[in-house]
């Protein structure tokens, strides 16, 4: 190439006019990149803009892509190394780009601030033609650039501006109706509202405030505004609520009562500090409301919460999903709950693993009123469920008020039980009678026919074992009397249950056998007790019988005696034994024990086998003993595991402490 032609000022002029009419960056980017193409000849040019140190678009000519491809990796480098360090960097270009002659770079600065940098690929035959570039090119594309650079911060200034006039308008808008607002509410509250500067003088009020003045009276603003305590009838003394909230800056209340011929009024006094846009309080708002009417419903809600939080119930509301709204009562500690626990929670959740529960709950839902029992493990609540409904009469949820009836159901079993054992005791009675009638015969018999047959005869031995079999049906016969209640008269006495149990030693002894052993407890003090002896030798005999049938290969039987007070909150538990000192007497075996199934029933009468220790009127009878001398019996048992019987009898102290000698000795 023999370079562009010569060119006069008018055809430069020409050349410019790409530039100079471009209407964005990229136009003159694009623009420069063709006028420092075409001026110098070179197979590639290229115009970068730069944003801080780093290259931002750019424009090449030709904008082939192949021409891109070639050239564009080293001019590229060049022109990021250029910006970065603020001055012009070349390089020869590597090895297969040789056609691309020398490359030439030109900063594109202006007012000291570089925008933008030309890259040219200058043919060794043009340059005259590149340096051409750097002295009349250069500065009016740098120029150019700056144009565009300002006009571009000039759009975002005002748009920047534009952005914070509509906000401002936007918060202004909201002010406002957050002023009228505040006008509405404080002007025609009820609420006392008044607005009092550091000095604590008024400088603003409501209508309210107004009402309270005569009407010749000027108005509140630059009065001090201890004058409108004295208007509430609050104490001059210590009562400045506004003087504590510019101290703390921080909310101040104060309560204070007003007495006049209305009665007591309770108001209370809010004073919130108003801070200024240098973070200091400059006034405060001072809110004073009457509390009357708000104290009477407070002390109605704290009467009947107290009611129901010391009534052994459980009163629950439910909104239409079933979700706690209300959770009070005493007997949520038997669930182990606390007051307003469940409250947020749902009842679905809390009672899933009970579906009877959950179906009472989806009856009471649906809008029915009506009464059931559940049971929750060993607990059984009787719940009263009525619908709750809105203003308009919608279905709103459900309130319940649950009852705990596990103490009564006990005590109704226990009625039942007793009514059953009252009818067994008379059938029991009146067979013993009869059975009675009949051994007088057997025995009559057998003593006649023992007194005609001599001894060694065949028959000698039949007669003797119709009189013990005789005998024993007389043992049973007494048996069932006594448990019918149809023996003689009972002789309480007082006597000391631990001599009791030392003189029954020997015979315990021979009842149980000599593969059991026995061992016996003193009480540390004397145990003295109300009661009939021979029921009470009657009752040893009786348990050690039964746990003679509970160890048939021996083991060991125990008598402890000790003492104790039942606490009032535990009175009655033990089948109805009154609160005070009482007197204990444990026994306990080492037998096979007792299943579930059959300690329920251990004290049926001929329930179970004697075989295994239960059965017959052994342990019958000894609760009829317990029960009639006053006291509680408890048996604990489990397979393998022995049986441990605790009785407890009330202590007899009648005679006064003096008498315990002459009680043990008499014993």
């Amino acid at each position: 190439m023999d370079g562009p032609p010569a060119q006069d000022l008018a055809s430069l002029l020409e050349l410019f006019v790409p530039i100079l009419s471009a209407e964005s960056v990229e136009g003159t980017l694009a623009a420069a990149a063709r006028l420092a193409g075409e001026l110098s000849g070179a197979p590639a040019a290229a115009a970068f803009l730069i944003q801080g140190e780093e290259l931002g678009g750019e424009e090449w000519f030709p904008a082939a892509d192949a021409v891109r491809a070639r050239f564009g990796p080293h001019l590229r480098r060049l022109a990021g190394d250029s910006a970065r360090r603020g001055t012009a960097v070349t390089a020869p270009f590597p090895p297969g780009l040789e056609d691309g002659g020398e490359p030439r770079v030109l900063l594109l600065a202006d007012g000291g601030r570089t925008l933008g940098v030309l890259c040219v690929a200058c043919p060794p035959a043009h340059g005259e033609s590149c340096s051409r570039l750097g002295g009349l090119v250069a500065p009016v594309i740098a120029r150019q650039l700056a144009v565009h650079r300002d006009a571009r911060e000039q759009r975002a200034t005002r748009a920047r501006y534009e952005r914070w006039f509509r906000q401002l308008d936007q918060h202004l808008r909201v002010l406002d109706r957050e002023r009228q607002k505040f006008a509405a509410v404080a002007g025609q509250s009820d609420i006392f509202v008044l607005s009092v500067d550091p000095a604590g003088v008024v400088r603003w009020t409501n209508r309210a405030m107004v009402r309270q003045l005569d009407h010749d009276s000027p108005g509140w603003p630059g009065r001090p505004c201890g004058e409108a305590w004295k208007l509430f009838g609050a104490p001059t003394e210590d009562f400045c609520p506004v003087a504590r909230a510019f101290e703390t800056h921080q909310t101040a209340r104060q309560e204070f009562r007003r007495e006049d011929a209305d009665g007591t009024h309770i108001f209370c006094a809010t004073a919130l500090p108003i801070f200024g846009p240098d973070g200091r309080a400059h006034e405060a708002l001072v809110l004073v409301q009457d509390l009357t009417g708000l104290e009477v419903v407070r002390r109605v809600e704290q009467r009947l919460r107290h009611v129901v939080s010391n009534s052994p119930i459980v009163l629950f509301a439910l909104d239409r999903d079933g979700v706690f709204t209300l959770s009070e009562g005493k007997a949520l500690a038997a669930l182990g709950l606390e007051p307003g626990q469940a409250v947020g929670q749902s009842v679905f959740d809390l009672y899933r693993d009970h579906p009877a529960i959950v179906a009472d709950v989806r009856r009471a839902l649906a809008g029915e009123e009506f009464s059931t029992t559940a049971e929750v493990g060993p607990l059984t609540f009787e719940t009263r469920f009525s619908p709750l409904r809105d203003a308009a009469g919608d279905l709103a949820g459900t309130i319940g008020a649950s009852t705990d009836i596990s103490e009564r159901r006990r005590l109704e079993g226990r009625l039942l039980h007793a009514h059953e054992m009252e009818v067994l005791g008379r059938l029991a009675g009146g067979v013993a009678h009869d059975f009675n009638d009949l051994l007088t015969v057997i025995l009559g018999n057998a003593e006649l026919m023992l007194s005609r047959v001599q001894p060694g005869h065949p028959l000698r031995h039949c007669a003797e074992e119709v009189q013990k079999a005789g005998a024993q049906g007389a043992r049973l016969t007494r048996q069932l009397l006594a448990f019918s209640r149809r023996e003689t008269a009972v002789a309480p006495q007082r006597l000391d249950l631990d001599a009791v149990v030392d003189e029954m030693g020997t015979m315990l002894r021979r009842v149980v056998g000599q593969d059991i052993e026995i061992e016996t407890v003193r009480s540390s003090a004397p145990a003295p007790v109300r009661a009939d002896r021979a029921l009470l030798e009657q009752l040893l005999v009786n348990l050690a019988l039964s746990s003679k049938g509970a160890m048939p290969r021996g083991g060991k039987l125990c008598l402890e005696v000790g003492a104790g007070v039942l606490p009032e909150r535990e009175a009655g538990a033990g089948e109805g034994l009154p609160a005070g000192a009482y007197v204990s007497l444990t026994v306990l075996d080492t037998g096979c024990g007792m299943d579930e199934q059959t300690l329920a029933h251990v004290f049926e009468p001929f329930f179970g086998t004697e075989e295994r220790g239960v059965g017959g009127l052994g342990l019958p009878l000894a609760y009829d003993i317990v029960r009639r001398s006053g006291g509680d019996m408890r048996i604990e048992s489990r397979v393998g595991e022995g049986t441990t019987v605790v009785i407890r009898l009330p202590r007899d102290d009648a005679a006064g402490a003096a008498g315990e000698d002459e009680l043990r000795a008499a014993a």
